[in-house]
């Protein structure tokens, strides 16, 4: 092995590790939306069904399911889970960059995108927020593999390509600003296998790659014992692709104010202050926050339309800076078109378009490709200055997670041993197996801070998924004095609050 790719090698692990001190040292606390998203939600979809139409992110529950079923289940399995996932992120990045540009160039902006402040920060929560980051490398290697002349290599990518789009699809509804250009990609790809296909083929090719597209949808479909609750509850006025509670707008002002007042938002997490839902208060300093890297951006952006313009002959670099460049305004307006809950954590394919900008600028700069040497100094300075500032916010940000406290924490009923939510949970898995019944104190009960439903499903799904063979579980009812047994249907019903 060449000395240049055990370097590459080395750095891939070490970031993986960096990520790993991350995720490994956030598990003093678990937020609410975490309990929902990798516990609650799973536990309804083991019971073929799901919560409600904001609980719709069913890829994602599908995916934890399988997870547990193989292994077992833990309070923080879903975490360790995305660690795995980042790895073979890492892997599939630089495989990607080692078909456009030279190994001993590709590292600096391996360790750039490894060492954003927004990457890290979503890859430690049980959520699916940010989960088409982590997962859009695959795509991309998928469709450089694909090649048509070979036909049953050719219909096994196009299987696993098009299956985990819906996947992702269904696990985020973010990922909508994506599929465009995956589908533009692939019809390129397509359009190219013209000289060695005949029309029949190319159809047939397309006809598969639809199927395996909807595929996932139909099964998911078939396997809920309500699927129109998933295509439209009527009681939340929401459902699959739509996220919580998000509404289309009413006139084109209405569409143009939120386009704006979001994409203003988004702007503010990555250069100001994170502080969208889910990214305030929890991550200190934002994807940019420094502003010689706030230039440094408007470098990128500046070099990369110089490249365009240029003589430069390397035309299938120009086209991805064309597409990425496109992907950042798409990105904005769809992921805004909604008011609710705007940020970075519905525009995460922004900086998927801004780093493969950066990817390129620097194989362009560092070889002093640009015709004006200036420019390519000009490149090499704004990359080196984005590296140094995520190397150095990368110490505040996880001092941050570690010590500051997330207003999103469930600490009523996973506090019971203070910063040790498994030892709660393994709490109330002993008391369920030594008598069957679930004892939450009046003052747990208030519905802001502990919410039964998170106890039921977080022990019955323990019980479950780790096959500890417990009693049915009871509960107390304290307007009649009376106990009752827990099962999904009360929720379903609302006999019981959501």
């Amino acid at each position: 092995m060449k000395l240049k790719t055990v370097f590459t090698i080395s750095v891939i692990c070490l970031l993986w590790l960096i990520q790993a001190n991350y995720s490994l040292n956030t598990g003093n606390e678990i937020r609410l939306e975490e309990l929902s998203e990798s516990i609650r939600n799973v536990y309804w979809l083991e019971n073929k069904t799901i919560y409600d139409g904001i609980s719709s992110n069913v890829g994602w529950y599908g995916t934890l399911l399988i997870l547990y079923k193989i292994v077992g289940f833990g309070l923080f399995y879903a975490k360790f889970f995305r660690l795995g996932v980042h790895f073979l992120f890492l892997l599939c990045l630089y495989n990607i960059f080692k078909n456009y540009f030279s190994e001993k160039r590709l590292w600096l902006p391996l360790i750039i995108i490894g060492l954003s402040p927004t990457l890290l920060y979503f890859n430690t929560l049980q959520t699916s927020f940010g989960i088409d980051l982590q997962y859009f490398p695959f795509y991309l290697y998928l469709l450089l593999k694909l090649n048509f002349k070979k036909t049953k290599k050719a219909l096994v990518i196009q299987f696993l390509l098009w299956t985990l789009a819906m996947i992702t699809w269904m696990s985020y509804p973010s990922f909508l600003a994506l599929l465009p250009f995956l589908v533009l990609i692939f019809s390129y790809k397509v359009w190219l296998s013209k000289k060695y296909l005949n029309f029949w083929k190319i159809g047939g090719n397309v006809l598969f790659s639809i199927l395996s597209f909807l595929l996932p949808f139909i099964l998911v479909l078939g396997y809920l014992k309500d699927p129109l609750l998933l295509i439209s509850d009527p009681r939340t006025k929401s459902g699959i692709f739509r996220g919580g509670g998000v509404s289309l707008p009413t006139s084109a002002l209405m569409l143009w104010n939120n386009v704006i007042s979001g994409s203003k938002q988004v702007i503010k997490d990555l250069f100001t202050q994170p502080s969208s839902f889910y990214y305030d208060t929890e991550i200190l300093r934002a994807e940019f926050s420094h502003p010689l890297t706030k230039l440094s951006v408007v470098t990128i952006f500046f070099l990369s339309s110089i490249i365009i313009f240029s003589k430069i002959k390397n035309k299938n670099l120009k086209k991805i800076i064309v597409l990425s460049g496109l992907l950042i305004p798409f990105t904005l307006f769809i992921s805004n078109i909604s008011d609710w809950f705007p940020g970075l954590r519905r525009s995460t394919p922004v900086l998927i378009g801004f780093y493969i900008l950066l990817a390129i600028v620097w194989h362009f700069a560092s070889q002093f490709k640009f015709k004006n040497h200036f420019f390519s100094f000009m490149g090499l300075i704004a990359c080196l200055l984005i590296f140094i500032h995520h190397f150095k916010v990368y110490r505040s940000n996880f001092a941050g997670l570690k010590q500051i406290s997330s207003p999103h924490a469930q600490d009523g009923c996973f506090n019971i041993f203070p910063e040790s939510p498994k030892k709660s949970l393994d709490y109330y898995v002993k008391q369920v197996k030594k008598t069957g019944f679930l004892n939450i104190s009046s003052a747990q009960k208030n519905d802001r801070v502990c919410r039964l439903v998170q106890i039921y499903s977080a022990t019955a799904g323990s019980c479950e998924w780790n096959q500890l063979n417990c009693p049915q579980i009871m509960s107390f009812n304290e307007d009649d004095k009376s106990y009752f047994l827990l099962s999904t249907k009360l929720w379903e019903d609302y006999h019981l609050p959501h």
